[in-house]
C-alpha cells in the first residue's frame, strides 16, 4: 500500500531515491520555494545533519617555522608544497624570526617585543610545523635560538613553568643531504619531548639531489610531494585530538 503524500511534502522514500540518484536534496521539504542545496549524503541516502554548522567552523591555524633564512630555500619549497595541499582546509602563516635577539636571561622580563610577538603567534596556532635543514648533523643556530626563547616559562616567578610549546602539536620535516635530516630531527625530537610538546608521529626526511647544492635550486619530486602531503593530512587529522 502506498503512503499518500501531503501536498508540498516529499516523502522520506523520495528523498532517499533522489539522494541515491545523485540529485540535490532540499533542506526543508515543506517549502518548495526554497532553493535546493547539495548536501553530503549518508550511506542510506539521507542528508547529514548539522552540515551547515560544520561549514562555519573556523579552520585550524598552522604556523610554519622555516629553519633556513635563505629566500627560496630547499625547506621553504617543502613548506610551499604543504601550504598548497592544505589550501582551503587550514589557515597557514609563517613565523618571521630573523630579527630575534640572542637569548639573554637578563632580558626575559619583560620580553622584547619581537619575542612577545613570536610567543603570541605560537600560542594562537593549533599546530607548529618545522621545516629545517641540517647543519653539522644538528639544528641551525637561529632555530635553536628561537626554541630557547620559546622554551622559557611565561611566569616571571617561575611558579608556573608552562611555556607556549607545552602540549603544542608540532610536526618535523627536513630536506637535507644523505642523512635526510636524521640528525636535526633527532635533536629537535629530544628538545621538544623535554618541553612536553605533542610531536606528530610521522616525520619526513628528504634526501636532496646533489645538484641542488650546486645550483641552489630544488624541485620536489613526486615522491617528496606525496610524503609531505601525507604528513599534512596526518597533522590536520591530529589537531584537536
Amino acid at each position: 500500500m502506498e503512503t499518500p503524500e501531503i501536498a508540498g511534502m516529499r516523502t522520506i522514500h523520495e528523498i532517499g531515491s533522489h539522494a541515491a540518484a545523485g540529485f540535490p536534496v532540499s533542506v526543508n521539504p515543506l517549502r518548495r520555494s526554497q532553493p535546493l542545496q547539495s548536501l553530503p549524503i549518508t550511506p542510506r541516502g539521507y542528508p547529514y545533519p548539522y552540515h551547515a554548522k560544520e561549514m562555519h567552523m573556523p579552520q585550524p591555524r598552522i604556523l610554519f617555522v622555516i629553519g633556513s633564512l635563505r629566500k627560496g630555500s630547499f625547506n621553504q619549497r617543502l613548506a610551499d608544497v604543504a601550504a598548497k595541499h592544505l589550501d582551503g582546509r587550514a589557515e597557514i602563516s609563517t613565523l618571521d624570526y630573523r630579527d630575534l635577539p640572542q637569548f639573554d636571561q637578563g632580558e626575559e622580563f619583560p620580553a622584547p617585543p619581537s619575542i612577545a610577538d613570536a610567543r603570541e603567534q605560537v600560542s594562537q596556532a593549533d599546530a607548529v610545523w618545522i621545516f629545517t635543514p641540517e647543519y653539522n648533523y644538528s639544528y641551525p643556530g637561529t632555530l635553536k635560538n628561537l626554541l630557547d626563547w620559546l622554551s622559557r616559562p611565561l611566569d616571571p616567578t617561575f611558579q608556573d613553568k608552562t611555556t607556549v610549546l607545552t602540549g603544542k602539536k608540532v610536526a618535523l620535516t627536513s630536506a637535507a643531504g644523505k642523512s635526510a635530516g636524521a640528525g636535526v630531527r633527532g635533536k629537535l625530537t629530544e628538545i621538544l619531548d623535554f618541553l612536553k610538546s605533542d610531536l606528530l608521529g610521522r616525520q619526513v626526511g628528504i634526501v636532496l639531489p646533489g645538484e641542488a647544492f650546486v645550483t641552489g635550486e630544488y624541485e620536489p619530486s613526486a615522491d617528496d610531494v606525496k610524503a609531505v602531503e601525507l604528513q599534512a593530512d596526518e597533522l590536520l587529522d591530529s589537531i584537536g585530538k
